[in-house]
């Protein structure tokens, strides 16, 4: 029965998706329409972003909660960058490797100096958010309009953000799953000293999983800015819940080793429509961040019972 449970996680995912697209639509009358649905891609595609970056850091076997405060210091970065006249698409360019740096130096520290990735993270944490808040005086920053159609456009019919985290999903999914890349982390989130004596360079394979989640921090910093048309450094707060969350509720084993690409994407499409419907319907945040919290904690549940059921199986 777990083997199976296991198996269809996916369609499991799909069934609390259809269930919560049924609660929803009963509390707005226009939940369900065309352009509300096509609309909500824009927010599921950034939700998803920085759920996948976290999704690689577990599946080493980490975690990284400074995820929202690097999407805080890309976006004020960005705004800045253009205040100063760089030309918009370098300084896009030069927030996206600001993300990329900051998650270089949490998957230095991490395992360079051996401390726990939840207790370095945790830091950087607030370094990020702090040095979001004192390079932007707390200010909002106005962006250029050419940068608003990474954002506001569309390819097509298609949000451009829907696009852009679709291609971005399918080539770490091929990375993942046929390359050694994806076989290193794996080995790495299954028993770190066994990868060791394989001959895996653990630190840089794990450096690099953190680099790319600070990477798809900063690409979300980018986007949300784009979309909203100006900088903040209180953007983010807590969407380090919403990453944890999509990771484990999509499959992933916060033991590291096991993730599921197709179950996060799922999971963020969950989490944002849950929020909008409730949104919608004027339910308080605080009401939105309790379920959140509880789905966290029940897909942890799960996880685990799987986790055990599997062990006294072997």
């Amino acid at each position: 029965m777990i083997k199976k449970l296991t198996k269809n996680n996916f369609f499991i995912l799909l069934v609390v998706l259809a269930i919560v697209m049924g609660v929803m639509s009963n509390l707005s009358d226009y939940f369900l329409t065309p352009l509300y649905l096509l609309n909500a891609t824009r927010f599921i595609s950034e939700t998803s972003l920085i759920g996948l970056g976290m999704t690689l850091v577990i599946l080493t076997g980490g975690i990284d909660l400074s995820v929202g405060s690097m999407m805080a210091l890309s976006s004020v970065c960005l705004g800045l960058f253009c205040q100063i006249g760089i030309p918009s698409i370098l300084a896009v360019v030069f927030s996206l490797l600001i993300g990329a740096l900051g998650g270089m130096l949490n998957g230095y520290v991490v395992c360079k100096l051996k401390l726990p990735a939840l207790i370095v993270t945790l830091a950087t944490m607030e370094l990020f958010r702090g040095i979001a808040l004192g390079i932007s005086g707390g200010s909002a920053i106005a962006i250029p309009e050419n940068l608003y159609f990474l954002g506001q456009g569309d390819i097509g019919p298609l949000p451009v953000q829907l696009v852009v985290t679709t291609l971005v999903y399918i080539i770490v999914a091929v990375f993942i799953y046929k390359t050694n890349f994806g076989v290193y982390l794996k080995s790495i989130g299954y028993n770190e000293e066994v990868a060791v004596f394989s001959g895996i360079r653990v630190t840089w394979n794990k450096v690099k999983a953190y680099v790319l989640s600070g990477f798809f921090a900063a690409l979300l910093g980018v986007l949300f800015t784009c979309r909203v048309s100006s900088a903040k450094a209180d953007y983010g707060n807590n969407y380090e819940m919403d990453a944890i969350t999509i990771a484990v509720f999509g499959g992933a084993s916060l033991a590291g080793g096991k993730v599921s690409f197709a179950g996060a994407y799922i999971a963020a499409i969950i989490i944002v429509m849950i929020r909008l419907g409730l949104t919608t319907a004027a339910i308080q945040t605080e009401v939105q961040s309790v379920i959140i919290g509880l789905i966290l904690i029940l897909a942890v549940a799960f996880n685990n019972f799987v986790a055990s059921r599997k062990t006294v199986e072997m």
